[in-house]
């Protein structure tokens, strides 16, 4: 059948009717930046690590969510219901952290070399020439010597790897074990809220909207817990194949607020209903309204290169 790396011509030959997309970079780039935004309610410390790839720092959040196995549970419930199938890893470090999702290993003495080529590739050549062949002259090199993977170059002597391989490697090897500091640049999440959902088929009914407008709802849902605050207005666009547009509007009552909390007023559908079993009862009630309100906060530390556990998820 199909599978990675098939060519086109190949796929077209197993299944004459397939229907292909061009890749676009560009928007997947900023689906990471929105599922970064939205994993922002786990960690004030969210970096992104293109092309397929996050990195959350989680020890300030731990007070707050408990043991960072049921972090990750969160996390995993949150991507997959978002559309994503994630793999996940805590590390010591946020290049260990890194790794370890991207390979799977249970310990970096196991991640093979394979798999962390692309770090040392980055930071072992110049950036004139990372798109060059000889980005992968040190890992051919370090395979020849029969090291295969990072357990047997961490216990060579790193005097001895950077004189013959230069204070690129060594450096990498310190930020992986923590001996030197790894800091990373954390997002700022957008002030306002911009999703859109590209259909491939036509539609021809409006009972065939409530599925893609029920997921961008859960979309801006998400994105109002993260950043703890309510919508009083929703404006909807409408674009057709052949050009035609339209627009719709739905205003809710004000909102106010009691103390420090901010109430969210979802609307009574479907998505009104997942959301009113998947939280408690209000604390507070907003008017006459009834439905589902969440209060949250989170709290983030600054990372040091001994203490803080990092947690990396990476799509395939």
């Amino acid at each position: 059948g199909i599978a990675m790396g098939t060519t086109l011509a190949t796929a077209h030959s197993i299944v004459p009717e397939v229907v292909h997309h061009n890749r676009d970079e560009a928007r997947e780039q900023t689906r990471l930046q929105f599922l970064a935004e939205t994993l922002y309610r786990f960690s004030s410390q969210v970096s992104l690590h293109p092309p397929c790839s996050l990195l959350l720092e989680i020890n300030g959040s731990l007070q707050l969510f408990g043991h960072h196995a049921d972090l990750s549970d969160q996390v995993h419930t949150l991507c997959k219901r978002l559309g994503h199938r994630v793999r996940l890893h805590t590390g010591k470090t946020p290049l260990a952290a890194l790794l370890l999702a991207r390979s799977q290993a249970q310990t970096i003495a196991a991640v093979s070399l394979h798999h962390a080529e692309w770090h040392l590739s980055r930071m072992t050549t110049k950036p004139a020439n990372r798109k060059s062949n000889k980005t992968g002259n040190l890992s051919e090199r370090l395979s020849n010597m029969g090291i295969h993977n990072l357990g047997p170059l961490l216990a060579l002597p790193q005097t001895e790897l950077a004189h013959r391989f230069g204070a690129e490697l060594v450096d990498f090897l310190q930020r992986l074990t923590g001996k030197q500091p790894d800091p990373q640049e954390s997002i700022q999440p957008a002030e306002t809220f911009t999703s859109s959902l590209h259909l491939l088929n036509p539609i021809n009914g409006k009972d065939a909207l409530r599925f893609p407008m029920a997921r961008l709802l859960g979309e801006l849902q998400l994105w109002l817990i993260s950043r703890q605050l309510g919508a009083e207005q929703i404006n909807w666009q409408f674009h057709s194949g052949s050009g035609n547009s339209a627009r719709m509007s739905r205003r809710k009552r004000r909102l106010t607020r009691a103390s420090t909390s901010t109430a969210v007023r979802w609307p009574r559908s479907s998505s009104a209903a997942a959301a009113r079993r998947a939280f408690p009862r209000p604390r507070w009630r907003v008017g006459r309204a009834s439905g589902p309100r969440r209060s949250t906060e989170s709290s983030g530390a600054t990372p040091s290169p001994t203490s803080p556990p990092s947690a990396s998820w990476s799509w395939p």
